[in-house]
């Protein structure tokens, strides 16, 4: 640095050369100069700025993978399954810190999609070994042991568990207590036995209403009604505590308790609990509105999807049902369930086309294993949609197992030159009665046949006996 200086002074001396020699011109010159060409110098970089230089970079890589992982846990959290495991594949960070994390994502992906020996198979690998992890982990690991049936693994995995979560998560602990005592002992008196002795009016909140579940969960309710009369009314305040001390009157059968506690209610379970009292009492349009107001509350509600959809098909609301059974969440396992459900709701609505691309997706799905609801289905919707071919060859299917009425059809194929042609007759089929499945059913009495005699048997035998002496000698 000091050399430095000196090159820029003897410089200064050399350009003020032969000028006047004016000694305060010639201090003010010197400054002026190195302030004027001072940014075109380059200076070296001290140790400190070069770690600070460090630190700023990994800073902000550690930001973009703390960004990356939250869009990863949004994604779970939306339901954007697809996205988040598109996210978690396409992730390459740092292992140091966000390997766990991401495998811990992984895991309840899994989980949540049903994949459970692929979400405890995550949870056992090497980067969630570690005991630091195990707080967060163990919960669901104890889970996917109970959901994969391996009790005495979820009995020892849970032991080691709650020393792990000692000190915190209490409601969880005893929901699991619960779930464990009951997958293990396989009774659900031993697995209630945290609801015996339980003064509830005693409890507040949160841990109230773990109770008010856990009760429901193990339809143990008799427990907690004993006790309801001595809760405060400040508890019958929180809508929550209300919907749950609700539905355990309507587990019980007390409609009437039931309908007050929820009556100004308006939230998705308590739309349910509305909706299931009006079928109890056959009023099937009051309880289609409110299944309706249930899945305005909360769309995805299954609850709501589950009692609407019959409701729906009792009540001809064709294409309300197709669009219902289309927000079924289904698994891998049970979607040509949802697939056959909505092909049956299309063909109602006249939509044979659409109904006819589902079903022929189940055919797919089924690899040629295919159950005959299915080939009924298509069978009507190829009579209906004039397509003969196929008609004959998914009767034909139904037939061989064992559909009287297809094999009927397939053989009035062979009689008639297009049996599709009939789907256009507006004359009804049957005449004489409007319910057929009464008319088919009801009793009748039976009388017997009555036998008329054109020629009297005696006669023939006299007849013959006069001509072959039957009996000689006569």
């Amino acid at each position: 640095m000091k050399k430095f200086l000196a090159i820029v002074v003897i410089s200064a001396q050399a350009l003020s050369f032969g000028q006047p020699k004016d000694h305060e011109k010639s201090m003010d010159f010197m400054p002026t100069y190195i302030r004027e060409y001072r940014e075109d110098l380059q200076f070296p970089t001290s140790k400190a700025q070069d770690k600070e230089v460090a630190l700023e970079k990994k800073h902000n890589k550690v930001n973009s993978i703390v960004n990356a992982l939250a869009r990863i846990k949004l994604a779970i959290i939306n339901g954007d399954y697809s996205l988040a495991r598109i996210l978690l594949l396409d992730a390459k960070y740092d292992k140091n810190f966000s390997m766990p994390i991401q495998a811990r994502y992984l895991a309840i992906l899994e989980f949540i999609t049903g994949n459970y020996s692929k979400s405890l198979e995550v949870l056992q690998q090497k980067e969630l070994s570690r005991i630091k992890y195990k707080d967060k982990i163990c919960l669901m690991e104890t889970l996917n042991y109970i959901i994969v049936d391996k009790a005495s693994e979820a009995s020892e995995n849970w032991r080691n568990c709650r020393r792990y979560l000692a000190g915190k998560a209490t409601s969880n602990n005893l929901w699991m207590d619960a779930l464990v005592a009951l997958k293990f002992e396989q009774e659900t008196k031993v697995a209630a036995s945290p609801l015996d002795g339980v003064n509830i009016e005693n409890e507040r909140g949160d841990l109230l209403r773990l109770y008010l579940k856990l009760a429901l969960y193990l339809n143990e309710p008799d427990t907690i009604l004993a006790r309801i009369p001595y809760l405060s009314g400040e508890i019958f305040r929180n809508p929550r505590t209300r919907e749950l001390l609700g539905l355990l009157y309507y587990r019980q059968g007390e409609i009437v308790k039931a309908y007050e506690l929820i009556e100004d209610l308006s939230t998705p379970n308590s739309e349910n609990i509305k909706g299931n009292l009006y079928l109890a009492q056959s009023k099937y349009e009051l309880a289609y509105a409110q299944f309706k107001l249930a899945l305005k509350r909360k769309s995805n509600s299954q609850n709501a999807l589950e009692r609407i959809l019959p409701t729906a098909w009792r009540l001809n609301q064709w294409e309300d049902g197709a669009k219902f059974s289309k927000m079924l969440d289904t698994t891998s396992q049970n979607n040509n369930q949802r697939l056959a459900l909505q092909a049956a709701f299309l063909t109602k609505a006249n939509k044979h086309e659409e109904a006819r691309e589902n079903l022929k997706t189940i055919i797919k799905n089924k690899q040629g294993q295919t159950p005959l609801e299915v080939n009924q289905l298509l069978a009507y919707n190829s009579f209906v949609s004039k397509a003969p071919e196929e008609l004959f060859k998914y009767t034909n299917k139904a037939c061989t197992q064992k559909d009287g009425h297809a094999c009927w059809i397939r053989a009035h194929m062979l009689v008639w030159e297009d049996l599709t042609l009939l789907a256009d007759r507006e004359d009804p089929v049957f005449q004489d009665s409007d319910n057929l499945l009464e008319a088919y059913t009801e009793t009748f009495t039976v009388n017997p046949l009555e036998e008329t005699f054109f020629i009297n048997q005696k006669n023939i035998e006299e007849l013959e006996d006069a001509q072959i002496e039957l009996i000689p000698g006569l």
